[in-house]
């Protein structure tokens, strides 16, 4: 990160739909990520995951100076995924996650606060907005599920 960067306000966009044409809620962070780099924004950027998808909105937005694409985080443990199943298959809730890994990456990188663009559901220890779904988005267009 450049000292620049590390000066201004850093805003971490997550993205946790990875496949655009699937879902209405896909489409909606495809949108909202696409607006905010459009917007020209003093901002440090910082956007998760880097994949296909957020790598083709930067492009086409043009504002890959003040981009940063952080790298996706692997799968929990293998004992952590056990841990969950057997929870899972108990019926019994499992203890409360502790903070994401996430949020250690993104604060690593300098974000200031974190946008979840489509109402993932990620504990974080930094500031962050959360998109909350209600139901008008049966009735809008961004919802290929819906608006059939």
């Amino acid at each position: 990160m450049s000292a620049s960067a590390s000066r201004r306000f850093s805003l971490a966009l997550v993205a946790t739909s990875h496949a655009p044409d699937a879902t209405g809620g896909a489409t909606f962070e495809v949108e909202l990520l696409a607006a905010v780099l459009r917007s020209g924004t003093s901002h440090h950027l910082l956007i998760y995951p880097d994949s296909p998808m957020t790598r083709s909105v930067v492009a086409a937005s043009g504002a890959a100076a003040d981009v940063e694409l952080l790298p996706a985080l692997g799968e929990p443990a293998f004992g952590s995924r056990v841990v969950r199943r057997l929870s899972r298959a108990a019926r019994r809730a499992p203890p409360p996650a502790p903070f994401a890994p996430l949020g250690d990456l993104l604060r690593e990188r300098g974000a200031h606060a974190a946008w979840m663009l489509g109402g993932s559901q990620i504990p974080l220890d930094l500031p962050y907005v959360a998109t909350l779904w209600d139901l008008e988005h049966r009735r809008q267009p961004w919802f290929p599920e819906v608006s059939a």
